[in-house]
């Protein structure tokens, strides 16, 4: 049997060896004693740990495969052989307890990634404590479009090269951490749970999440923003210009509902299942926010009306990506109008707009964090402890005047949404 200090550049020439001759080869590592690997004819590898006892006269060898090398890289492989050789020097019939591992695991073959992504989101479990329902219906939908081509298919199935394509399809760096985010805990709970055997995203470097952005909009494109949202179909036109004067995230404004808003008080609660902090939200309707507003019944931002489970239910619009690529069409039409340049941005960028917006009007930060709803910053640490006062009166006041600032800024576009109120 050969032997050699096992790294991925010594196990490129035997690869080759192997797939040349069409024979398989064993070669045991010189670094850790009893650990090696099989290459298969076609150049797959297997790691593998074996080890005698009682001598190799009359002994016997104890061989187990810990797994395959398109799953598990050489480092995380020998740690795993250390522990397992350790276990049968312990006098622990290794074998036997995977064979036994394997009897209760029955619904691995079953369950589908569909079912498993399902059970992972349940509001109710215990390992969602704590996780608002906004948040775990985001990273349900990160997981459920990522995973899309697997979704019907058996989770014992997903492999390491599955969650590496899923990753690079990704045409961001932001995306594709979101993406992995999701994956982690996800396939975690997978493992603990017995729906896996090896975590295939164990072996895969966490993405690190890109840098904070910067992107503000400018006056121009504020302008161009305004007039575009009026060549938008049903109410996604309003839906663009009450993220830009509310300051509210995509989700919260999507998801806004007639039982949420009060009229008379001109304020909208939103509830703590809806928020990202978990905390109830209180945001004032300036004028020019109250203007969008008809006295509907129901979501605010309606859908077609969607079928769950046979019967017609309410809904709220969906589909950003498409709408964002028709707005950003029509800006760019606007924009050309005064020879301006078009510039790529994101609904996110709006609520730093108008955050920009505010501090340039000379609003506390400590006001602004409020109407974000941010528990960090200005308002975090000890201030968040200590700091009681909800700064009401200021945030009606800020909001209201940043209407008038946006209002004098798109000049004619605002007796156009007073006329149509």
């Amino acid at each position: 049997m050969a032997t050699l200090r096992l790294t991925s550049k010594s196990l490129i020439q035997p690869v080759k060896v192997a797939i040349a001759d069409q024979r398989s080869l064993h070669i045991w590592d010189t670094e850790l004693s009893g650990f090696g690997c099989y290459i298969s004819p076609k150049g797959k590898i297997s790691w593998l740990v074996q080890r005698w006892t009682g001598g190799r006269e009359s002994g016997k060898a104890t061989r187990q495969v810990i797994g395959k090398g398109d799953l598990i890289d050489l480092q995380e492989a020998r740690q795993i052989a250390r522990r397992v050789l350790l276990d049968i020097d312990s006098g622990i019939d290794v074998v036997e307890r995977k064979r036994e591992a394997r009897k209760p695991k029955v619904q691995q073959a079953t369950i589908t990634v569909s079912e498993a992504i399902e059970k992972f989101s349940d509001l109710s479990a215990p390992w969602n404590s704590g996780r608002t329902e906004t948040y775990l219906l985001e990273r349900q939908r990160r997981l459920s479009v990522g995973l899309a081509e697997h979704l019907s298919s058996p989770l014992s199935g997903i492999q390491k090269a599955d969650i590496r394509v899923a990753l690079d399809k990704k045409e961001t760096q932001s995306t594709r951490q979101a993406l992995y985010a999701a994956l982690s805990p996800f396939l975690s709970w997978c493992l603990e749970n017995d729906l896996i055997e090896i975590n295939p995203l164990a072996s895969i470097s966490a993405i690190p999440p890109v840098a904070s952005r910067e992107r503000v909009l400018t006056k121009p494109e504020i302008k161009a923003l305004w007039s575009a949202s009026y060549h938008m179909p049903d109410r996604w036109g309003s839906f663009y210009r009450l993220l830009l004067l509310t300051l509210q995230r995509r989700e919260e404004v999507s998801g806004m509902h007639s039982s949420e808003i009060d009229f008379d008080k001109v304020e909208w609660t939103i509830p703590k299942e809806r928020t990202k902090n978990g905390k109830v939200h209180i945001v004032h309707l300036s004028s020019m926010a109250s203007a969008e507003l008809a006295q509907a019944q129901g979501y605010i931002f309606p859908a077609s009306k969607v079928r769950l489970r046979g019967e017609k239910t309410e809904a709220h619009i969906s589909g950003y990506s498409k709408m964002k690529s028709k707005l950003d069409g029509y800006m760019k039409a606007e924009l050309a109008k005064e020879e301006h340049e078009f510039k790529p941005w994101r609904v996110h960028d709006l609520r730093r707009t108008a955050a920009s917006g505010l501090a340039e009007m000379g609003v506390l930060p400590e006001v602004i964090e409020r109407i974000l709803n941010h528990t960090s910053g200005a308002a975090g640490g000890l201030k968040a402890v200590y700091q009681r006062y909800e700064y009401m009166k200021e945030r009606k006041e800020a909001l209201e005047a940043w209407g008038g600032c946006v209002a004098e800024l798109v000049g004619a576009k605002m007796k156009a949404v007073a006329q149509a109120s």
